[in-house]
């Protein structure tokens, strides 16, 4: 028998061709989700007492935004128990009014505080410019506030918890942080988070995470817990101040949430979170001021 090793092999060189096209296809798109893949942004879980000295009174540094990515420059002007700070230029306030929104807000954002020496610490800062500004011609009418681990407000001389959330978040330690905390206290950081319009927090504390398990939260412009009654077995009742996008008044709701432990930490069970906005379900109460 004699065998046409020509046309045997363009057999095989085809074959070979039909076979690796899968592979490349497959590699190709490997490398693409992987070019497209966005960093991680962590920075040091440091305390103020050491960022006071790092970063002192007149110091430049870079804020990056944990969410966007975004940069801007700041000086340090002030501040005691936190940093009181101003961007640079106008072109710096520019992109920090863009990362919130394009309006200014007291709402807390994760960012890093990149020092001159490249070193990145965890961090929150608020949108909103107050009190005294030194920076001529920079657009920015006043300073804002930036917090750091165990920092203070000046005026109440306390931590600020929302504050603090967000800089767990700036440092990747939100899951080492709820391990210590109880079941009602993690009720109130979920709440905390959907009050600063972090879903991304939000997520972590619920046993089933899903874009669809807030969506009873997305008309909602501020919410706060104002009572937590334990019911027993990880059942709690919360007792909630809501107010509704474009809304003139807060509205109290109630609520029963069960918690269970998950990975070293209680999660709000998202199916008893119900729907928040039924007005049929609780109104405004009579009872309201006997609780505060």
């Amino acid at each position: 028998m004699v065998i046409d090793l020509r046309g045997t092999g363009a057999k095989l060189a085809l074959v070979l061709v039909f076979c690796c096209i899968p592979f490349f296809f497959h590699h190709g798109k490997q490398v693409k989700e992987k070019q497209v893949e966005k960093p991680v942004l962590v920075g040091e879980f440091i305390s103020w007492t050491e960022v006071d000295k790092l970063f002192p009174r007149y110091a430049k540094a870079k804020i990056i935004d944990v969410d966007t990515g975004k940069e801007f420059y700041v000086q340090r002007r002030g501040g005691a128990y936190h940093a009181d700070i101003q961007p640079l230029t106008a072109e710096d306030t520019a992109v920090m009014k863009e990362i919130y929104g394009g309006k200014w807000s007291w709402k807390r954002r994760a960012v890093l505080l990149e020092l001159e020496n490249g070193r990145r610490i965890a961090a929150s800062i608020n949108g909103m410019p107050h009190g005294q500004g030194a920076i001529k011609d920079n657009q920015f009418n006043g300073h804002s506030c930036i917090h750091f681990r165990d920092s203070k407000t000046h005026g109440s001389r306390r931590v600020d918890k929302a504050h603090q959330l967000m800089v767990w978040k700036a440092a990747g330690v939100i899951e080492q942080q709820m391990r210590t905390h109880s079941a009602e206290e993690i009720l109130v950081y979920f709440f905390m988070a959907l009050n600063q319009e972090d879903d991304s927090i939000a997520k972590k504390l619920l046993l089933h995470p899903s874009k669809k398990a807030l969506e009873p939260f997305t008309d909602i412009e501020t919410i706060s817990i104002d009572h937590i009654k334990p019911l027993g077995e990880n059942w709690f009742e919360v007792k909630m101040r809501v107010r509704f996008k474009n809304a003139d008044r807060e509205l109290l709701r109630v609520q029963k949430i069960r918690m269970e432990k998950q990975d070293g930490y209680y999660h709000l069970d998202e199916q008893y979170l119900g729907n928040i906005q039924d007005d049929d379900v609780h109104k405004v109460m009579d009872w309201f001021s006997a609780i505060l």
